[in-house]
């Protein structure tokens, strides 16, 4: 959401007071965020943590975290970029808050859905290695930000006192976003049926309505120049500060506590609701399982059915027949008498 912060920087507002209140904000933000991703990978064979696919939300949050930090730079908080040459430039504006920032940080989401997908819908077992798909769903920031970097799409300004993005690669950057965004919302969607605590479409239906709702903003700010201004880019850094931890937390806070403070006891209602949830679903493929089956005999009895009205049509067609020629032969043999 903070992608276009930087295609314009005259005239930027010093820093103030609330640049140093939000960063502050941010960075402690990030320490309990650290902290539970830690506690995570220390307990991967906790089977609660266990079901969360660990890897990739560890991953995720190492990009969510990059991205906090870009976009911490990229918004000016501590004053224009200064020093270095349009390589820095490069980095902090397309690879650090786009390939390794954003992208990771949502892609290893969107592989997360696509295996819930694969399981809970389409019935499959799950990939063996998630860093394929996860490099799939990289490739087009990864080659936009090649490309970018080829054609120096982010360089020092004229003055060589900050950084600055040509226009239109911003613009396509920003589209970018909202692409990987619906592809999130796609896949969240198709899991919308599935009756399963492995569903997170819930959690995800409120952050996309909150995320979408901030990138909106935020674009409406960077084309009337308002992240030139820190009350701007202050809520810019906040938007992308508010998506990283949700996302998260709502995931992840109620096992991270239960292994901290009520590991025992949470594994065992864990256990008795996984149980509970895997019976209802055996008794709902069960139910589905009859429902065709009852629909595929319907469908050979309507068969059946025509066939014995085809028969019966046919029956009352050689009766009628019968009659015309028996009521014919009466005709004519009466001739023949007279």
């Amino acid at each position: 959401m903070s992608s276009l912060a930087c295609h314009q920087v005259q005239e930027l507002e010093p820093r103030s007071g609330l640049d140093v209140v939000v960063v502050s904000l941010v960075g402690l933000g990030c320490i309990p965020f650290v902290a539970a991703n830690l506690v995570m990978l220390c307990n991967l064979k906790y089977q609660p943590i266990r079901q969360k696919n660990v890897d990739l939300t560890v991953a995720s949050s190492a990009g969510g975290l990059i991205w906090l930090i870009a976009t911490i730079i990229i918004n000016r908080h501590f004053g224009p970029i200064k020093v270095g040459g349009s390589a820095l430039c490069l980095i902090w504006d397309f690879w650090l808050q786009g390939v390794l920032g954003f992208a990771l940080w949502l892609n290893c989401l969107n592989v997360h859905l696509y295996s819930l997908h694969r399981i809970l819908v389409l019935k499959h077992k799950n990939f063996k290695y998630w860093l394929l798909p996860l490099l799939i769903m990289e490739l087009p920031m990864l080659t936009f930000c090649i490309a970018g970097s080829i054609f120096r799409a982010s360089r020092r300004n004229e003055s060589n006192t900050d950084c600055s993005v040509v226009t239109w690669w911003a613009v396509v950057y920003a589209l970018l976003l909202l692409l990987y965004f619906f592809l999130f919302v796609f896949l969240a969607f198709r899991l919308r049926k599935v009756r399963t605590h492995y569903n997170e479409f819930g959690i995800i239906r409120k952050g996309g309505v909150i995320a979408m709702f901030l990138y909106l903003l935020s674009l409406v700010y960077l084309a009337t120049d308002g992240n030139k201004k820190v009350v701007g880019r202050c809520f810019l850094t906040f938007s992308v500060a508010a998506a990283v931890f949700y996302y998260f937390w709502a995931r992840n806070a109620t096992v991270v506590y239960a292994v901290l403070f009520n590991k025992a006891d949470y594994l065992v209602n864990w256990s008795k609701h996984f149980d509970s949830n895997e019976s209802l679903n055996e008794e709902l493929d069960e139910l589905n399982a009859t429902r065709a089956t009852f629909k595929e005999r319907t469908r050979e009895l309507e068969e059946e059915i025509a066939v014995l009205r085809s028969r019966t049509n046919s029956t009352q067609q050689v009766e009628k027949l019968r009659t015309s020629l028996s009521s014919s032969a009466k005709g004519f043999a009466s001739m023949v008498d007279t």
